[in-house]
């Protein structure tokens, strides 16, 4: 399943979605090879940079209604915290209870 286009900037040109985060985290992502749900929800991240992302939307954008778990918020912590092991030292996913998650570079 891919992230919903219709609702990202994309690129006039050539029709690819743009990035509004730093170069080192896009590198970081292309570089992932952690599974298909962490991908995407970095990629999500990576979309909705420097803005909370509520746990609803990941659950709407990593599975399909039919083929949603059985526990789909677990699964959203379980692949916010997959990730945090994964991106680049000095950057941080902030949560929030009841707003979600948001990816940020740390003060160090």
């Amino acid at each position: 399943m891919k992230l919903s286009p219709n609702r990202y900037p994309v690129c006039p040109h050539c029709g690819a979605v743009q990035f509004k985060a730093p170069k080192e985290l896009i590198d970081a992502f292309e570089l992932m090879s952690s599974g298909p749900i962490v991908h995407k929800a970095f990629q999500l991240l990576l979309l909705r940079f420097g803005r909370w992302t509520p746990t609803e939307r990941f659950i709407e954008e990593l599975w399909e209604p039919s083929r949603e778990p059985k526990d789909p918020v677990c699964n959203v912590h379980l692949a916010i915290a997959r990730l945090r092991k994964l991106i680049p030292p000095d950057w941080i996913i902030n949560q929030s209870r009841g707003i979600g998650y948001r990816l940020e570079k740390t003060n160090a």
